[in-house]
């Protein structure tokens, strides 16, 4: 059982202390929730934080160091803006903007430069909690997946065995320049 106890003194009429009195409140249930939380804290794959709005992060998962390979002690001594991609910092600072007005954020991507120097996409669930003070984020590394989506986007225009584009970036280009001819009331000729 654990008991949250405060003590103080309780004064005879002639002002002398003798007794003291006790004020306890069973945090039995609080305490286990605590320690569940804490154990899921540990054990998710996923990368878990919570941030305070001053950047830095207040905690983080095992998961971090997994996917950046930076240590705890690394990531919570840096405002974890020093490691977003510079073009994505725009986008984050929109992103911290809406949490800082009571907003959720779902699926934004970012990347992070993990130790060896280069750089991870990562997609972001974030929430803020109600006082605005602080930030829960789940994150997931989606670099593979990033890098599969663009292959096959260059497979939706390339013939896989030249490499030059196929059909359906010519009409693509196309469509584009004849809408560029009409914009600018230039001539066009093919």
């Amino acid at each position: 059982t654990y008991l949250d106890a405060n003590y103080y003194p309780v004064p005879d009429p002639d002002g002398t202390i003798r007794h003291v009195g006790i004020d306890a409140h069973d945090i039995t249930a609080l305490k286990l929730a605590e320690s569940d939380r804490q154990r899921v804290f540990e054990l998710c794959l996923d990368m878990l934080c919570i941030v305070g709005v001053d950047g830095y992060c207040r905690e983080v998962n095992p998961g971090w160091e997994e996917i950046l390979g930076w240590s705890k002690e690394q990531i919570l001594a840096w405002q974890w803006a020093e490691i977003v991609h510079p073009d994505d910092m725009p986008a984050t600072n929109e992103a911290i903007e809406k949490l800082a007005q009571g907003e959720t954020v779902l699926d934004f991507i970012n990347r992070f430069r993990n130790i060896k120097g280069e750089y991870r996409f990562i997609s972001w669930n974030c929430h803020p909690d109600e006082s605005g003070e602080i930030f829960f984020g789940v994150a997931r590394d989606v670099t593979e997946r990033m890098r599969m989506e663009d292959k096959l986007k260059e497979q939706a225009v390339t013939d896989h065995l030249t490499g030059a584009g196929n059909r359906r970036l010519f009409m693509r280009r196309a469509k584009e320049e004849v809408a560029r001819s009409i914009r600018y009331k230039t001539p066009l000729s093919i």
